[in-house]
């Protein structure tokens, strides 16, 4: 009776294992991104600042494990079967992936310098809205951080380029220094604009001048960076295909409507980032519930930059 039972509870123990198995591909997302959720875990996958610390050797062993289940998969596959995987086997997975997305290039294969990586995101631009909307709206603080803003994100957008792109160093450094001259330009003629406006943001109101000031330089940048990369396309046009593929020709109305929208886009993503702690620190502040001792203020800011950087890009 007793050996009956050891069967029996060592066959219920398999059939739990088989049922707790389901089906795995890489061919789906890991995130149901119709959901904020699944966006927000999609985008933290690759910007979680943990990741930053990763050394070389965790980069390899997440490699091998990807490979090693996509192997798995192919196998499936020819056998005209499904890859069933533990929630311990995906887990495993989702985690490498997270590593590999953060770190590796997805071209070249080859490790992203470390300050240029999404995981690096929230280290890089927590000072940099510090600039934006703590310090002073002066010419000189207006310039300085929209050089700082614009050089980073050249860096990332370098680091992380198409490799298959067919822009030359040229059209980068074009876009470059275009995005650096639209948004100090810009910015210094949106200051120039409000200032006699100034008196009208007093107090809690402050955070609204130089939101406008920022999100306009921005969104000029941004705008002209695009259009400058792209401008080939505008141009040019881009190829139509039908549904299954195929290549019917070259349409320029295709082209620069695909470019304008794109560039809208990219306009209105500093929105969220820097609209948050905007609206953030006005009702803090109307609640007098700013500290007045500088360290406690400068940690409650980072606090706020923090969480407005990392939970807004999954919003968009």
């Amino acid at each position: 009776r007793t050996i009956k039972m050891s069967e029996n509870t060592s066959s219920m123990n398999q059939t739990n294992a088989s049922s707790a198995r389901q089906a795995f591909s890489f061919d789906n997302p890991l995130y149901d991104l119709t959901l904020y959720a699944g966006r927000f875990k999609s985008v933290w996958a690759s910007t979680n600042p943990l990741l930053f610390l990763v050394t070389n050797n965790q980069i390899k062993d997440a490699e091998k494990v990807l490979s090693h289940y996509k192997e798995m998969e192919n196998k499936a596959k020819k056998r005209g079967e499904s890859m069933m995987l533990s929630q311990e086997e995906i887990s495993n997975i989702k985690k490498s992936d997270s590593i590999v997305r953060s770190s590796v290039h997805p071209d070249t294969k080859e490790i992203i310098p470390r300050y240029m990586r999404f995981s690096a995101y929230l280290y890089a631009n927590i000072p940099i809205n510090f600039g934006f909307l703590l310090t002073a709206p002066t010419t000189f603080n207006i310039a300085l951080w929209q050089w700082i803003n614009q050089t980073y994100y050249v860096g990332v957008n370098y680091a992380n380029r198409n490799a298959a792109s067919k822009f030359s160093n040229q059209d980068l450094v074009l876009s470059y220094f275009g995005a650096v001259m639209a948004s100090i330009g810009v910015g210094l003629g949106v200051k120039r604009f409000i200032e006699p406006f100034k008196k009208s943001f007093t107090g809690s109101k402050a955070f609204f001048f130089m939101f406008t000031i920022s999100f306009i330089a921005n969104s000029a940048a941004n705008g002209t960076n695009l259009l400058i990369i792209r401008s080939k396309e505008f141009k040019n046009g881009i190829p139509v295909t039908t549904e299954d593929g195929e290549e019917v020709g070259i349409s320029q109305k295709a082209g620069r409507s695909a470019v304008l929208q794109t560039a809208f886009t990219r306009c209105i993503m500093p929105v969220l980032p820097l609209g948050i702690p905007t609206v953030s620190f006005f009702i803090l502040d109307k609640l007098r519930l700013i500290p007045q001792n500088n360290i406690l203020k400068i940690l409650q800011q980072t606090f706020v930059f923090s969480y407005s950087i990392m939970f807004a890009p999954a919003m968009g």
